[in-house]
């Protein structure tokens, strides 16, 4: 997978969103949120968002940004909140069962 650098890739999201009248807050997770808050200046592979799902608008922005930078359609994706949604579904037995092997 090819490198992005994060927050010329957020940049260049916003301002097409902007030109659609869009605005959204993202929340991040992983080696972007990390970029973010100024302790990482690295280049990763994607920027992970915690939110349900991604609709259409954010979606389609996304994918212009990969086609002007050259880089992964997946570079922005809810990857992580899937997983994390899936096991909250079924984290009461998780915890239950995990609470059991601490005694």
């Amino acid at each position: 997978m090819k490198s992005i650098d994060v927050m010329e890739a957020i940049n260049e999201l916003d301002k097409i969103l902007s030109q659609k009248k869009k605005s959204y807050t993202l929340y991040t997770c992983g080696g972007a949120a990390l970029v973010f808050l100024g302790y990482d200046d690295r280049r990763t592979t994607d920027i992970d968002i915690i939110v349900a799902k991604m609709d259409k608008h954010l979606v389609e922005a996304a994918k212009e940004v990969a086609d002007k930078l050259n880089i992964n359609q997946d570079w922005l994706n809810n990857k992580v909140a899937q997983s994390k949604i899936a096991f909250l579904k079924g984290g009461k037995s998780f915890v239950k069962r995990f609470s059991q092997v601490r005694q």
